[in-house]
């Protein structure tokens, strides 16, 4: 399965990424097939790099199902992965079974790259919707093209940055109380939305809130009883699902709820 393309007609063969190709028999709702480097940079949200011609290289999509595992921890590596439509979670599960989420990777997240140093994902990723994803094969990183260089640096500040937001995930799920800890976790899902163009006051979540409770260290029932005082206090409203922020500035300086304390 063809993952990567010079433009000059050099390209280069990747058929271990083809396992994943059996999760892409949706209908092809989306018109796109490849991404040139100046359309990835786009959905990065970073400045381009004038050193590399936009159409240098072209990067393969793939599209996955609502509820389909790209891959699962142990599974080679053969590449990294860009976000380009869907939501995702991401998840370590240990030899007895038991998840533990990490992430829930959103349009322009990198993802894929706990799996470059030993050649094999520690992670699970799992579709949250129907996704579409930028396959950035790892061989790219290994090429020595002068002028992919700038491009391959960009990449990996961009992991740097996922690595120094889970220590602050960390941080915060060891020192905040449960309240601020969730008030933060949608104060951050909104400033994706944002990010993305759409609505950062009201937005539908993906995630389950036993998934929400596995990422910030707290029970399905300390979750959904957190949501529901703040929609008593007017900081939301809540509909299942769909949330809308009424009160941002109160959610920023919240670190508990007098009424929720026990």
């Amino acid at each position: 399965m063809q993952i990567l393309q010079k433009t000059s007609n050099e390209v280069v063969e990747h058929r271990g990424i083809a396992e994943i190709g059996r999760y892409s028999r949706m209908a092809d709702n989306f018109p796109r097939l490849w991404s040139n480097v100046e359309q990835v940079y786009q959905i990065l949200r970073i400045e381009a790099d004038d050193s590399m011609g936009t159409d240098a290289y072209r990067f393969q999509h793939i599209k996955s199902r609502s509820g389909a595992r790209v891959y699962t921890g142990g599974d080679r590596c053969d590449a990294i992965f860009i976000v380009y439509a869907g939501f995702l979670k991401t998840s370590w599960i240990d030899k007895y079974g038991n998840e533990k989420i990490l992430d829930f990777p959103m349009k322009g997240d990198l993802i894929g790259f706990d799996g470059i140093e030993s050649k094999a994902f520690k992670n699970t990723l799992v579709a949250l919707s129907d996704i579409e994803l930028i396959v950035v094969p790892i061989e790219f990183f290994n090429g020595s093209g002068s002028k992919a260089h700038g491009f391959r640096r960009r990449l990996m500040e961009l992991m740097s940055q996922a690595l120094v937001s889970g220590q602050k995930v960390g941080y915060m799920m060891g020192t905040l109380p449960a309240e601020a800890r969730v008030a933060k976790f949608l104060l951050s899902i909104s400033q994706k939305f944002r990010a993305m163009g759409f609505s950062d006051k009201s937005f539908h979540l993906r995630m389950t809130r036993e998934d929400i409770g596995s990422y910030l260290g707290l029970t399905l029932e300390t979750v959904s009883r957190t949501l529901s005082g703040f929609a008593r206090c007017g900081f939301i409203r809540v509909d299942q699902k769909y949330i809308e922020i009424v009160d941002p500035d109160g959610l920023k300086m919240l670190r508990r709820l007098p009424a929720l304390k026990r």
